[in-house]
């Protein structure tokens, strides 16, 4: 989901094909947040899409992924945060990709991830930035450059009660604690310290245990399932070093949805467990996983990707149906 830097192109010398996607009639950016309150250090989820709404083909360039996706918010005391943006791999081929009229190319930010400063009870409003810088080596050279800005979105932060506010106590500890360490860290170890600080549950599988053991009803037990079920299927799964992990990783994936039929990560879950079963060599089961998530999350990152997981199923079911009718079987 990528839009192109509206920016204005300094020509070099010999370019002589210069184009602003930025100014493409109909490509526009969306953002949208599923659910308008959320609890202090809950994840904010932000759905991102690029989308063609013209009649005609828009043309996207590929190749060195030259996309930054930045947002800005404005906080409850009216200060402006800015986040400068992350590379996005658009998964083009290395040519110019066309964008077919009412498609789109999605993806999906964690805010909480990103910013330091939504640790505050309030409203706030956030935008997003897609812009590109793209230069292409051929005769001629050509430079394409644009800029798109989102639509605006409002959401509010409120403070945790009851169970929940018992989780957050303990996950502020575990800051602190972490916060401390960092002060008295040795510059090789502060990086390392900083990110694990601003992506708490990630990086720490012992804060997601502790809360589902401790606080299993809470809405953080349900973010802490999902990240444990990320963190295997990335970490070990993926990298086909865990294949007993599987099980209890969709086990994960299905108990950070249960009671929670409104759970904003729903989505990505269904579409782990599909993985999951893929990577198990079950492919029936992650096909009936992907197309639950194409039917159900129809206009989302997640089906999006289980689109490509249906790609990868059919080649697989046909190297197996070729293997099996290949003579002298």
């Amino acid at each position: 989901m990528n839009k192109l830097s509206l920016g204005f192109v300094l020509l070099i010398v010999s370019l002589t094909d210069c184009r602003v996607f930025g100014q493409q009639e109909g490509l526009t950016l969306v953002i949208s947040i599923q659910q308008s309150r959320h609890l202090l250090v809950e994840p904010l989820i932000v759905a991102v899409s690029l989308e063609n709404r013209s009649t005609q083909k828009r043309f996207i360039p590929a190749g060195i992924d030259e996309y930054n996706l930045s947002f800005s918010i404005t906080l409850p005391n009216g200060e402006q945060a800015r986040y400068i943006g992350e590379r996005i791999n658009l998964g083009f081929p290395i040519i110019m990709a066309p964008l077919e009229p009412g498609a789109a190319l999605r993806t999906e930010v964690n805010l909480l991830d990103r910013y330091s400063k939504l640790d505050q009870p309030g409203r706030y409003t956030v935008t997003a930035t897609l812009s590109t810088r793209w230069y292409q080596v051929k005769s001629p050279p050509e430079i394409f450059s644009g800029k798109l800005q989102s639509n605006p979105v409002i959401f509010e932060i409120v403070e945790p009660s009851g169970v929940d506010l018992e989780a957050f106590h303990l996950i502020q500890a575990l800051k602190a604690k972490k916060y401390e360490q960092a002060k008295q860290a040795s510059p090789a170890d502060r990086e390392s310290l900083r990110r694990s600080f601003r992506f708490l549950f990630v990086l720490h599988p012992d804060l997601c245990q502790r809360i589902i053991e401790d606080f299993p009803t809470s809405v953080y037990a349900k973010y802490a399932y999902f990240y444990l079920a990320e963190r295997d299927r990335t970490l070990y799964i993926e990298m086909q070093r865990g294949d007993d992990l599987v099980d209890k990783t969709i086990e994960y994936y299905r108990k950070a949805m249960s009671d929670a039929p409104q759970f904003v990560l729903s989505g990505r879950a269904h579409w782990g467990i599909a993985r999951c079963y893929f990577l198990k060599k079950d492919y029936s089961a992650a096909k009936r996983g992907a197309e639950k998530v194409i039917k159900d999350y129809p206009d989302s990152f997640a089906a999006q990707e289980a689109k490509k997981l249906e790609d990868e199923i059919g080649k697989k079911q046909g190297q197996i149906e070729e293997a099996n009718t290949s003579p002298g079987k």
